[in-house]
């Protein structure tokens, strides 16, 4: 019996890895969809799982158990798994899809002991264009410069399936083999989010307390959390401290744009990165940066209840 585990914080990553081993172990079978199941461990049902990995399809000689966030199911159900498994099935492989194991769980003693676990972490933020660059020709055979793919991290945030979706949009509007540019990125995503994405940022950069309120409204009332907003606005952030210390030590706005992978006219020219860079001094930057970081674990531990408290705290980095 074969146990393969996939876990992490990149959800791409894993997904691709996982289809592509489950491929390689069905072999033959894999045309065959009653070769896997599927299973999620938030719903879990033992009886049905157990069922599943006693059969296998008449037309192949293999099965694969497909779970899905299996580290979501409870310690319960995990123990239940671990004693199923037990009883080796030669012909039924297990792959799972989690963040992390408890590491005390039998699941997880069984999944070292016996199987494969890989781990598949996401980027940092400051990775994410060259991983938006490396995707763009990989699943794509798409170009896309540094500059342009800052640019679509810029509108899109950090999440990888939110920025892959994105890939998807343009590789499906462009034609064949013509690369992914500023122009095509702004032509296909959402209109009023990139004025919003923007507005917010470049207000809060320029630090502009009655337009970024705005801004921040109107993109809460789109659906953003209030959570992925603390989270582009580090970024961004981050990124204008950079600006402001490269500036500072004498770079010129051109060496800047290549040294960060911006967009000449649209960074610096539209959206003023160097006025939004030279509104605070780099130890106010900083200062700044270790406040939305706790704001950010704020947010996480559910401290904001009423929208009255987020928008004050946004407010008050301005």
């Amino acid at each position: 019996m074969a146990f393969f585990a996939f876990m992490g914080s990149d959800p791409i990553g894993k997904q691709e890895a996982l289809d592509a081993t489950v491929r390689e172990w069905l072999g033959s079978a894999c045309e065959d969809e009653l070769s896997r199941n599927l299973f999620f461990g938030e719903d879990l049902q033992i009886e049905k799982v157990a069922e599943s990995y006693q059969t296998v399809s008449l037309f192949s000689s293999r099965k694969a158990l497909i779970f899905k966030g299996l580290d979501k199911a409870s310690a319960a159900q995990q123990k239940a798994l671990a004693k199923l498994w037990e009883q080796e099935n030669p012909d039924c492989g297990v792959f799972a899809m989690l963040t992390k194991w408890d590491a005390g769980s039998a699941l997880a003693k069984l999944f070292k002991s016996k199987g494969t676990c890989k781990d598949f972490k996401q980027p940092y933020p400051n990775q994410i264009p060259a991983w938006l660059t490396k995707r763009c020709r990989s699943a794509y055979s798409r170009s896309l410069s540094g500059s342009d793919a800052r640019l679509l991290q810029d509108i899109a945030g950090n999440d990888l399936g939110d920025l892959d979706r994105e890939l998807q949009k343009l590789d499906a509007f462009l034609p064949k083999g013509r690369p992914v540019d500023g122009e095509s990125i702004l032509a296909v995503v959402d209109a009023g989010r990139v004025a919003d994405v923007f507005e917010l940022q470049s207000n809060m950069g320029l630090r502009d307390k009655t337009r970024f309120l705005y801004s921040l409204r109107s993109l809460l009332d789109r659906g953003e959390t209030p959570f992925q907003i603390s989270i582009r606005l580090f970024t961004h952030f981050a990124l204008l401290m950079k600006v402001r210390n490269l500036s500072d030590k004498g770079d010129s706005p051109a060496a800047i744009c290549d040294r960060l992978k911006l967009n000449p006219f649209f960074h610096m020219e539209k959206l003023r990165f160097m006025d939004q860079a030279h509104s605070r001094s780099l130890i106010l930057w900083k200062k700044t940066l270790v406040r939305l970081g706790k704001m950010e674990m704020e947010l996480k531990a559910g401290k904001y209840t009423h929208r009255f408290e987020v928008e004050m705290a946004f407010a008050n980095l301005v």
